[in-house]
């Protein structure tokens, strides 16, 4: 009698702790970040050069303007369900911005501003392939259309907005961290090539 009711107990105990910890689970399926990247990648996912380089022939001039260094710099918002312990889907809204200022070949005095943007809202799957305590490592993928800007400010200012290819790869991430954490990813991509940022799971 007493080996069943001490069996009856291990097994509730046993039932309650796997419950509570669903529960607690079921609870934190969600997941989201915010990051920053200083540098990032042009056009088609390449990664930025010192220039933001020259688009078209404004005006007719004969000469080409020499490019000055362009600052970059990314951020993105994500939101991730988690599917199961190794797995989640989501989105992140990414954008990146560049600008640098365009000098006469001959004078070297400012020419001109050129300014760019690119925002993109990319499905995106992440894989944890390590978890230990309060330690992530995870790698993401993600891809969609987005939308480039291109401003310059010559004779008033001038847009160009067309569609491009928005992609993002990060091989390796690392989080740490319990329902607050801070993470640092590295790849090539919208999100940029190297961004950190801190996340909010729920």
């Amino acid at each position: 009698m007493k080996l069943n009711k001490l069996t009856i107990g291990l097994v509730a105990a046993i039932l309650v702790t796997l419950l509570s910890a669903d529960y607690t689970h079921a609870q934190e399926r969600h997941d989201i970040r915010l990051s920053w990247a200083l540098g990032a990648r042009g056009n088609y996912g390449l990664a930025s050069h010192i220039s933001l380089g020259y688009i078209g022939d404004l005006d007719n001039t004969p000469l080409e303007p020499t490019a000055g260094n362009t600052l970059w710099l990314t951020a993105s918002l994500d939101y991730g369900y988690r599917v199961n312990e190794w797995f989640s889907v989501g989105a992140s809204l990414a954008w990146t911005a560049g600008i640098c200022n365009l000098y006469d070949s001959q004078t070297l005095k400012r020419w001109d501003t050129m300014h760019v943007d690119y925002i993109s809202l990319m499905p995106i799957a992440r894989f944890t392939w390590f978890r230990r305590d309060i330690v992530q490592l995870y790698s993401s993928v993600g891809a969609t259309a987005g939308l480039e800007h291109w401003m310059h400010y010559l004779n008033n200012e001038q847009h160009t907005l067309r569609p491009y290819l928005s992609y993002d790869v990060k091989p390796i991430g690392i989080a740490v961290g319990g329902k607050w954490y801070g993470f640092a990813e590295a790849g090539y991509g919208a999100r940029g090539i190297f961004n950190i940022g801190i996340g909010h799971r729920f």
